[in-house]
């Protein structure tokens, strides 16, 4: 339901991008630094609950989501990011944060 309502927002020109914010469960966090690749490759596995809804809505996630982009020039609107990639980040105010699973973050994460 919010993915579907932010890309409309999109949409309607009242936003220009979407950011979808995980959280990793503790036992991938402690590893995260050891897996090989970039962070989109570390963080992949994670971004199917975003992609399931863009599909849904109607949408190739491939031609939506930055991170998955065929023809990388960063076309797009929406980012996929755990919250641990996104400390000290600013968000621009024409974009819509959605947080998955809030309720398994602790609020100094969510500050």
């Amino acid at each position: 339901m919010a993915v579907a309502t932010a890309c409309a927002m999109v949409e309607y020109g009242l936003y220009d991008e979407i950011l979808y914010c995980f959280s990793l469960n503790n036992n991938f966090q402690s590893i995260l630094g050891l897996l090989p690749g970039g962070v989109e490759d570390k963080e992949k596995a994670f971004y199917e609950p975003c992609l399931e809804a863009l599909v849904e809505c109607g949408y190739f996630p491939e031609r939506v989501v930055k991170e998955l982009n065929i023809d990388k020039k960063g076309e797009g609107f929406v980012s996929c990011k755990s919250h641990t990639f996104l400390r000290g980040t600013n968000i621009d105010s024409r974009t819509i944060l959605i947080i998955d699973e809030a309720q398994n973050f602790y609020t100094d994460e969510l500050k």
